[in-house]
């Protein structure tokens, strides 16, 4: 039986580096494919400076959205789907593989960071199924008053990602807040200085559901200071640079106190949502980051047609992605019908985002393919 002749890439017509070019513009899964080809093709494709160039070459965004798997006599699950954020077609769903209720701290360079507990952080790249499980160090002493604000972002300076962790004490300054880095290249956790004053209370840290904004290279908490039983008598924006590694204050454009606003990500720029009992959602976008001068209220979008809204952040190309839920009466009993819904803030133009089901959703997230984390020695591999 005659031996079978190697195509003419593989006998090396094309040069290496020109493959690697082609390699580069592909889609991820037909990247892993084309690792069995050859070795040198596999350890070029596992290569940093390889998955630095697929991470440039293919930015295709999506919207990701999690939301409970209810199965009967089974453990509670979560699902994630991904959804083209211009057609709002479903591309694909997947199991977390995570056996206690997670939930998404960010999402970045396809890359996701969830919380399981108090215990343990988790890095899923779900595109090349392999995750890391992140053990945290900080101790939290009373599980019923003392929360853990946790934030993940990328170090442009050092190709590097990096969870925060922040431990606080409700309602008093005893124990003090504390905080903590972890970076992926060093595996390991190291304390950081936080600039507030030792007597400073923090009455709330943000939302529990809402991801923590990665903008112009910071995190972005939602800050409420307050004493004893009283309202929160100051808000502010903590904000922590992933590449300095330092924590800062942004002030708020709001003259009075406002605990329902919420800072997010709006076309690459820091913005706040300021709802007003309930019925508008004004948008504030820091035009010149760190000028407070450069706050804007850009739109005012009104809610007085929804029975219940709920808001889960913005699309990269600036669509508000809400859940409108609306009470209805059938065969005697109150129901509840839910449906996700995207807002151009422009034109006020409403549309189901129909991928997802009528499913009650947790959270949304932007997220791309990327294969960050293929180069990791210590992943885990895991089937979705």
């Amino acid at each position: 039986m005659s031996s079978m002749r190697e195509s003419p890439i593989l006998q090396n017509h094309l040069p290496h580096d020109l493959v690697l070019n082609i390699l580069a513009n592909l889609p991820v899964k037909s990247v892993l494919r084309f690792r069995c080809v050859r070795k040198s093709w596999n350890s070029s494709i596992t290569s940093p400076s390889f998955i630095s160039s697929h991470l440039k070459l293919n930015g295709s965004l999506r919207l990701l959205f999690m939301q409970p798997d209810w199965i009967p006599f089974a453990p509670h699950r979560r699902q994630c789907i991904v959804i083209c954020e211009h057609s709002f077609d479903r591309i694909s769903k997947f199991d977390i593989p995570l056996t206690f209720t997670p939930r998404i701290v960010g999402s970045c360079n396809g890359l996701l960071c969830l919380e399981e507990g108090r215990d343990y952080v988790y890095l899923l790249n779900p595109s090349i199924g392999k995750f890391k499980r992140v053990s945290t160090s900080l101790p939290i002493p009373s599980p019923t008053v003392t929360e853990a604000a946790t934030g993940f972002g990328y170090d442009s300076e050092t190709n590097d990602y990096k969870i925060v962790r922040i431990i606080y004490h409700l309602w008093s300054p005893t124990p003090p807040p504390q905080a903590e880095i972890y970076t992926l290249k060093s595996g390991s956790w190291r304390r950081l200085h936080f600039p507030l004053a030792p007597d400073f209370i923090i009455k709330r840290m943000s939302s529990f559901m809402l991801p923590i904004p990665f903008v112009s290279g910071a995190l972005h908490w939602m800050l409420h200071e307050g004493k004893g039983e009283e309202p929160p008598r100051r808000s502010f924006i903590l904000k922590f640079d992933v590449n300095e590694e330092k924590f800062g204050m942004i002030a708020t454009p709001f003259a009075d106190t406002n605990a329902h606003c919420h800072p997010l990500a709006f076309k690459g720029k820091l913005a706040l949502t300021e709802f007003e009992e309930h019925s508008l959602l004004n948008l504030w976008v820091m035009k010149e980051y760190g000028v407070h001068q450069s706050w804007t209220k850009l739109f005012v979008v009104p809610l007085l047609d929804r029975v219940h809204s709920r808001f889960y952040g913005c699309s990269e190309n600036g669509l508000l992605i809400l859940e409108k839920s609306n009470h209805f009466f059938a065969n005697g009993k109150m129901r509840i019908a839910r449906k996700c819904i995207s807002i151009d803030i422009e034109t006020l133009h409403e549309r189901g985002v129909d991928g997802i089901g009528t499913q009650n959703l947790e959270c949304e997230v932007n997220f791309m393919e990327s294969l960050v984390l293929l180069d990791g020695a210590d992943m885990v591999p895991v089937r979705l």
